[in-house]
């Protein structure tokens, strides 16, 4: 039985080349898709910082507004008692 040895064959055919190619555009088309979604997920991010910035700056806006109201209602509670106090005079 005869053993078979393969023989390297250095000669370049247009088909090689075009594997070359394909292996570049792919590798060139995946470079590209991966920025642009890297991209759109940093827009995503940043959208996401500045809801979470407004939801703060809202949280504020209400804690700043509930204490007014409570001191405003202790104001008004402390009016009224004096008012019925004085009615209730002689």
């Amino acid at each position: 039985m005869s053993q078979f040895k393969p023989r390297f064959d250095g000669t370049i055919q247009y088909g090689h080349v075009l594997q070359a190619l394909i292996l570049c555009a792919g590798i060139l088309g995946a470079w590209f898709n991966v920025r642009t979604q890297v991209a759109a997920h940093d827009r995503e991010i940043n959208r996401h910082e500045r809801e979470i910035q407004l939801l703060h700056e809202a949280d504020f806006s209400i804690r700043e507004t509930q204490n007014r109201l409570s001191e405003n209602l202790i104001k008004l509670t402390a009016i009224i008692e004096e008012r019925t106090h004085r009615a209730t005079l002689p």
